[in-house]
């Protein structure tokens, strides 16, 4: 065989040495098959899942495929405040997707009123929920919330007028 990738060939079989293994035992902790091992020890082609495992199973965090490339397990050198902005990214992505299939289930359903108060109530709350998707501004957002909480705190009584009290009652 033809070794492509010597340096990976050699670090895989350095690090074999190194944590005393056999091939057979490795191919077993990887759950990878003996040929897969052989073949990745000799520098030829395996796959990235191959090389994940393997990796795993020697407890490599990263290793060198070839002329300064390495392949690493972990997110060193990528800036946390990055990865936070991507997120926020696709939530507001996935909102706006929401959203938009929100409208075309909506437009897609014949435009019959609604007959019942159940139906009026459900045509509401689905009118409600796009309209939630698509605040994206956090200040939007807390306006929105009070402005909710407002309604939806009971009115106090009238002067002379009483509430009636609801009382527990245990079984």
């Amino acid at each position: 065989m033809n070794a492509q990738h010597p340096e990976l060939g050699a670090a895989l079989k350095a690090l074999k040495e190194a944590r005393g293994v056999s091939q057979a035992r490795l191919a077993r902790i990887a759950g990878v098959s003996r040929r897969h091992v052989s073949v990745a020890l000799a520098g030829g082609n395996i796959t990235i899942s191959i090389l994940k495992k393997l990796m795993q199973a020697l407890r490599a965090q990263s290793i060198p495929i070839g002329q300064l490339t390495e392949v690493s397990g972990e997110l060193g050198g990528v800036d946390a405040a990055v990865l936070v902005a991507v997120a926020d990214q696709l939530d507001h992505g996935i909102g706006t997707i929401s959203a938009a299939a929100t409208s075309l289930r909506m437009y897609s359903k014949p435009a019959a009123p609604p007959t019942s108060v159940n139906a009026k109530a459900a045509a509401l709350v689905c009118d409600f929920a796009a309209r939630v998707h698509r605040i994206s501004d956090p200040v939007e957002l807390a306006a929105f919330e009070r402005a909710l909480d407002e309604a939806l705190r009971p009115d106090p009584p009238a002067r002379g007028e009483t509430r009636p009290v609801r009382r527990r009652t245990t079984r």
